[in-house]
């Protein structure tokens, strides 16, 4: 159980995180004085800065975590409401399960499509019920806490990032347990 509650810290961190990073990137550039700097260090040329900001704006500034388990998603929305003693800002989220109604999983994905840059909540707490279907160009990092309970769902899930745009998938797998171990040994062969 101790094992568990660390890797849904460990998730809720990296997704809040993220967020924070994004947003210090798009505050360099759109700084004049720091915006030639940050788009020459992220590998671009210098005029490039206001085209960066709107595309990490639109396509980067939010992210979905996937909890394998009921038990999972409520220790990550624990650690995503009170911080667990991260330094990184608490961001609001959406949750969304089987007990998700048909309407508020319309709503969470209107909402990922249609929002700004800063528009809250930013972040998506799931289980199964996106791994099919659920396709939302603007969602292009995810955390997937644990591994799956299959490498079909793995597939399902890890592709709901990057649809459209290139996507980051960051699977956060635990040491301690032996299969996990051996997905991470291998995890080219479990990824292919």
């Amino acid at each position: 159980c101790r094992v568990r509650f660390k890797a849904m810290k460990k998730a809720a961190k990296a997704s809040r995180r993220y967020i924070q990073l994004i947003d210090d990137l798009i505050e360099a550039l759109g700084d004049a004085t720091t915006a030639p700097k940050t788009t020459v260090e992220l590998g671009f040329d210098a005029s490039k800065a206001d085209n960066l900001k709107a595309q990490l704006g639109e396509f980067l500034s939010a992210n979905m975590i996937y909890a394998n388990s009921n038990p999972g998603m409520s220790d990550i929305a624990g650690f995503l409401e009170d911080g667990g003693g991260d330094e990184a800002p608490n961001y609001p989220f959406t949750q969304l399960s089987g007990d998700s109604s048909l309407d508020e999983i319309q709503d969470a994905i209107l909402h990922m499509e249609t929002r700004g840059p800063g528009d809250n909540p930013r972040q998506i707490l799931a289980n199964s019920v996106v791994s099919h279907g659920v396709d939302i160009a603007q969602l292009n990092f995810m955390v997937i806490s644990k591994w799956t309970k299959s490498i079909s769902e793995y597939m399902q899930v890890s592709a709901r990032a990057g649809r459209i745009q290139p996507g980051l998938v960051l699977v956060l797998l635990d040491g301690k347990s032996v299969f996990e171990s051996s997905v991470f040994s291998d995890f080219k062969d479990y990824h292919r």
